[in-house]
């Protein structure tokens, strides 16, 4: 040892190094998409001298089992993963054992894309698959495997294509990429006329334009419509709308926004390409047209009228002597008016006035008998409508059924109009007992032309209980799902500091904010006393058909304020009292409130089983609706939604808040340095969130959010 320490000291420096060998200087291996691989190599020493090190792999897809060695002769084993690896990929892997490397080279295989017309090897295959299956061939037109297995290296191909997959409508993206490819002609629309007249309206006038595309592919065409005399038209046509290459679009002329003499309207067709025109005349006679649409417009109100009352808008004294004012004023100027006569005949029914009623009926026999010389529709609606009325008047089970014959048997022999059926449904509980039998009958008039709110009502109430029976969406589901929708909401709020500033455009239009300036989250009674009656004035002015309270506060300022004489729902979204941030003292005042809340007249639903079972406990005015999902948005969503190349990525979302726990998110991050985590939302924590690698996104809507959970890894759920 002196010995060497000399030498050392005077720097003759003679010592034996060990050489390494290895057996594989490199690697190349073809493997399948999603194949994984194993293998080894060996490191040996040349000299007997043991020889050690550190073997690292410069790529994830190639992991080492061992990568610290020591000895004469050492095996390391690797595996080799392609699940994330498409064709024409590669990996260079450098090991370092002294002065040598190993160079791995993988090759994926091209596999063949399969389709329900075949293989699809290129973009020939793929044009012939787009004309079998439109639907398979845009799905696959949005997958990776379009991208790396259709396209391929080719680089104009692939700037192409990344730049129309910007486009919202991937349906447009792919028919541009088909025509800028030279792979099909661009489709052209077409229409027989360019213009039509029509003369003298007075009922609501439908017809169609019939539309021809040139050859097959995707259409979008953008509707515009000019001249308010036309109503309930679509703007926007694709190719969904199409039977074959022909397409009838539908409009409807209304009599209400006749004037005398000219009328005009255009109907504008716009694809990325063209333009066509449209245009629509409409000559009315020049004597006046007032008793027309006076007339008219009675109907529509005492329809409105009707509606109100059967949807629980008005009483039934309002609704009797808002109607009868229309009867009234319309039989002053016509003591022979039957519409007059037959809401006189019912309302005097109702009232029990014996001798009235006999006058009534009496001047109705005269007036709407049936011949045949008089036996136009509108002559045997009032005729069967007088017969209804007196099946009411009679009571009598088999005068009922006799009526009830006689009219089904004009129903059933060209007289099919909504209102016999109308009062079908009401004379035979048949009807009642076959729900999916009235629901079609519905339908199949609304395939006739009928739009009446009366019968689109009771296609409500069918579906309201059987909602199974909306087996698919046509046009006539659409209106209906419509016209269940169609009532205006209101949302009384407070703004909070982590609210974003555009927060108005996350609402449909039919939603109307009123902001609470007293409203705060934290206990304060100043406030509060002040939030309670600024919530009643707002309801006051309003006039709320349900009031729907949600989250503590509100729930206990709004139980206090309504008492049940409007419909009341209350989602807690977490009691307070459960909160473990509060003291315990705290605690207890938030469940006393609670319970005292619950003794009110209001339903608590609550959003998961574990809240459920708390609300129980406090009233058993309580139920539990599970949080659903529209399958069919989110898979639209998700098909249109490119697929990106990312980092292991950890998403969240959500409100920023103890709830949601984001100091454990943060220690998870701090944790995984070399994860990218992602919360989607913000919140009154945000600043616990400081680990490096978070990524806090803001609130996004609904797509956005959709977005990112389609190229995510994994998801945390709080």
């Amino acid at each position: 040892m002196k010995a060497l320490i000399e030498k050392l000291a005077i720097g003759n420096v003679d010592y034996e190094v060990p050489k390494a060998q290895i057996s594989h200087n490199s690697f190349d291996m073809v493997l399948a998409k999603g194949e994984i691989a194993y293998g080894s190599f060996n490191i040996r020493s040349e000299s007997n001298m043991n020889i050690k090190g550190v073997v690292y792999s410069s790529d994830y897809h190639l992991k080492l089992k061992n990568d610290q060695f020591l000895g004469k002769d050492n095996t390391i084993r690797f595996e080799a993963n392609t699940e994330h690896l498409y064709p024409g990929d590669e990996i260079d892997i450098v090991s370092n054992a002294g002065e040598f490397s190993v160079n791995f080279n993988i090759h994926v295989k091209e596999e063949n894309i399969e389709s329900s017309m075949g293989p699809i090897n290129n973009l020939e295959d793929f044009t012939k698959l787009v004309q079998y299956s439109h639907e398979e061939a845009i799905k696959l037109f949005m997958s990776r495997e379009f991208k790396h297995n259709i396209i391929g290296q080719d680089v104009y191909t692939r700037a192409l294509y990344n730049e129309l997959m910007k486009n919202y409508n991937k349906e447009i993206a792919m028919e541009e990429f088909l025509v800028k490819k030279g792979l099909k002609e661009p489709v052209t629309i077409s229409i027989v006329d360019n213009e039509k007249t029509y003369e003298d309206i007075k009922e609501s006038y439908a017809d169609s334009l019939k539309i021809t595309k040139s050859g097959w592919g995707y259409v979008d065409i953008k509707v515009e419509i000019n001249g308010e005399i036309l109503h309930n038209c679509k703007n926007e046509i694709n190719l969904d709308n199409f039977i074959g290459n022909t397409c009838e679009y539908e409009y409807l002329i209304n009599p209400f926004k006749l004037h005398r003499g000219s009328n005009y309207a255009e109907i504008v067709l716009k694809t990325v390409n063209q333009t066509l025109t449209y245009k629509i005349h409409v000559n009315n006679p020049t004597e006046d047209i007032s008793k027309y649409i006076e007339n008219k417009k009675d109907i529509i109100d005492v329809m409105r009228l009707y509606m109100n009352f059967r949807t629980g808008k008005i009483n039934s004294l309002d609704w009797k002597k808002s109607t009868e004012d229309i009867a009234e004023k319309r039989l002053h100027y016509n003591n022979e008016d039957i519409m007059a006569l037959l809401i006189k005949t019912q309302l005097t029914i109702l009232d029990g006035e014996e001798e009235q009623i006999t006058s009534y009926l009496m001047q109705l026999s005269k007036l709407v008998s049936v011949s045949k010389t008089n036996n136009k529709l509108k002559s045997v609606e009032a005729y069967c409508y007088y017969l209804y009325l007196k099946t009411i008047y009679k009571q009598n089970a088999t005068y009922t059924e006799e009526v009830r014959k006689e009219i089904k048997n004009y129903y059933e022999n060209g007289y099919d109009s909504w209102k016999l059926l109308w009062m079908l449904m009401y004379m035979d509980d048949r009807y009642d007992q076959n729900p999916s039998l009235k629901y079609t009958l519905v339908k199949d008039q609304f395939n006739k032309g009928c739009t009446s709110p009366v019968m689109l009502y009771e296609a409500a109430k069918i579906i309201s209980k059987q909602p199974e029976l909306l087996r698919v969406i046509n046009k006539f589901e659409l209106l209906l799902l419509r016209f269940i929708n169609k009532y205006d909401m209101y949302i009384a709020y407070a703004v909070r500091k982590q609210t974003p500033k555009n927060y108005k455009d996350y609402f449909d239009k039919r939603i109307h904010l009123i902001e609470v300036k007293n409203f705060r989250r934290a206990i304060d009674p100043m406030k509060d006393i002040a939030a309670f009656f600024e919530v009643k004035k707002i309801a006051a002015e309003i006039k709320p058909d349900i009031i729907h309270l949600h989250s503590s506060k509100a729930g206990a300022i709004g139980r206090m304020a309504f008492n049940g004489k409007i419909p009341m729902f209350y989602t807690p979204h977490g009691y307070s009292f459960l909160m473990e941030n509060y003291k315990p003292m705290k605690r207890r005042m938030f469940k006393l409130i609670e319970s005292v809340c619950a003794k009110r007249n209001c339903t608590t639903i609550s959003c998961s089983v574990g809240e459920h079972q708390e609300s129980l406990k406090l009233t058993k005015h309580a139920t539990y609706v599970n949080n659903g999902i529209n399958m069919a948005e989110l898979q639209e969503i998700i098909d249109k939604t490119e697929k990106v190349e990312h980092s292991f990525t950890v998403y969240t979302l959500g409100r920023i808040c103890y709830q949601k726990n984001p100091t454990l998110f943060n220690e998870i991050a701090e944790s995984l340095p070399d994860v990218k985590f992602v919360w989607i939302g913000d919140g009154e924590l945000r600043d616990q969130l400081t680990s490096e690698n978070i990524e806090i996104t803001g609130w996004a809507d609904r797509s956005t959010a959709i977005r990112y959970a389609v190229n995510q890894e994994h998801w945390l759920f709080s």
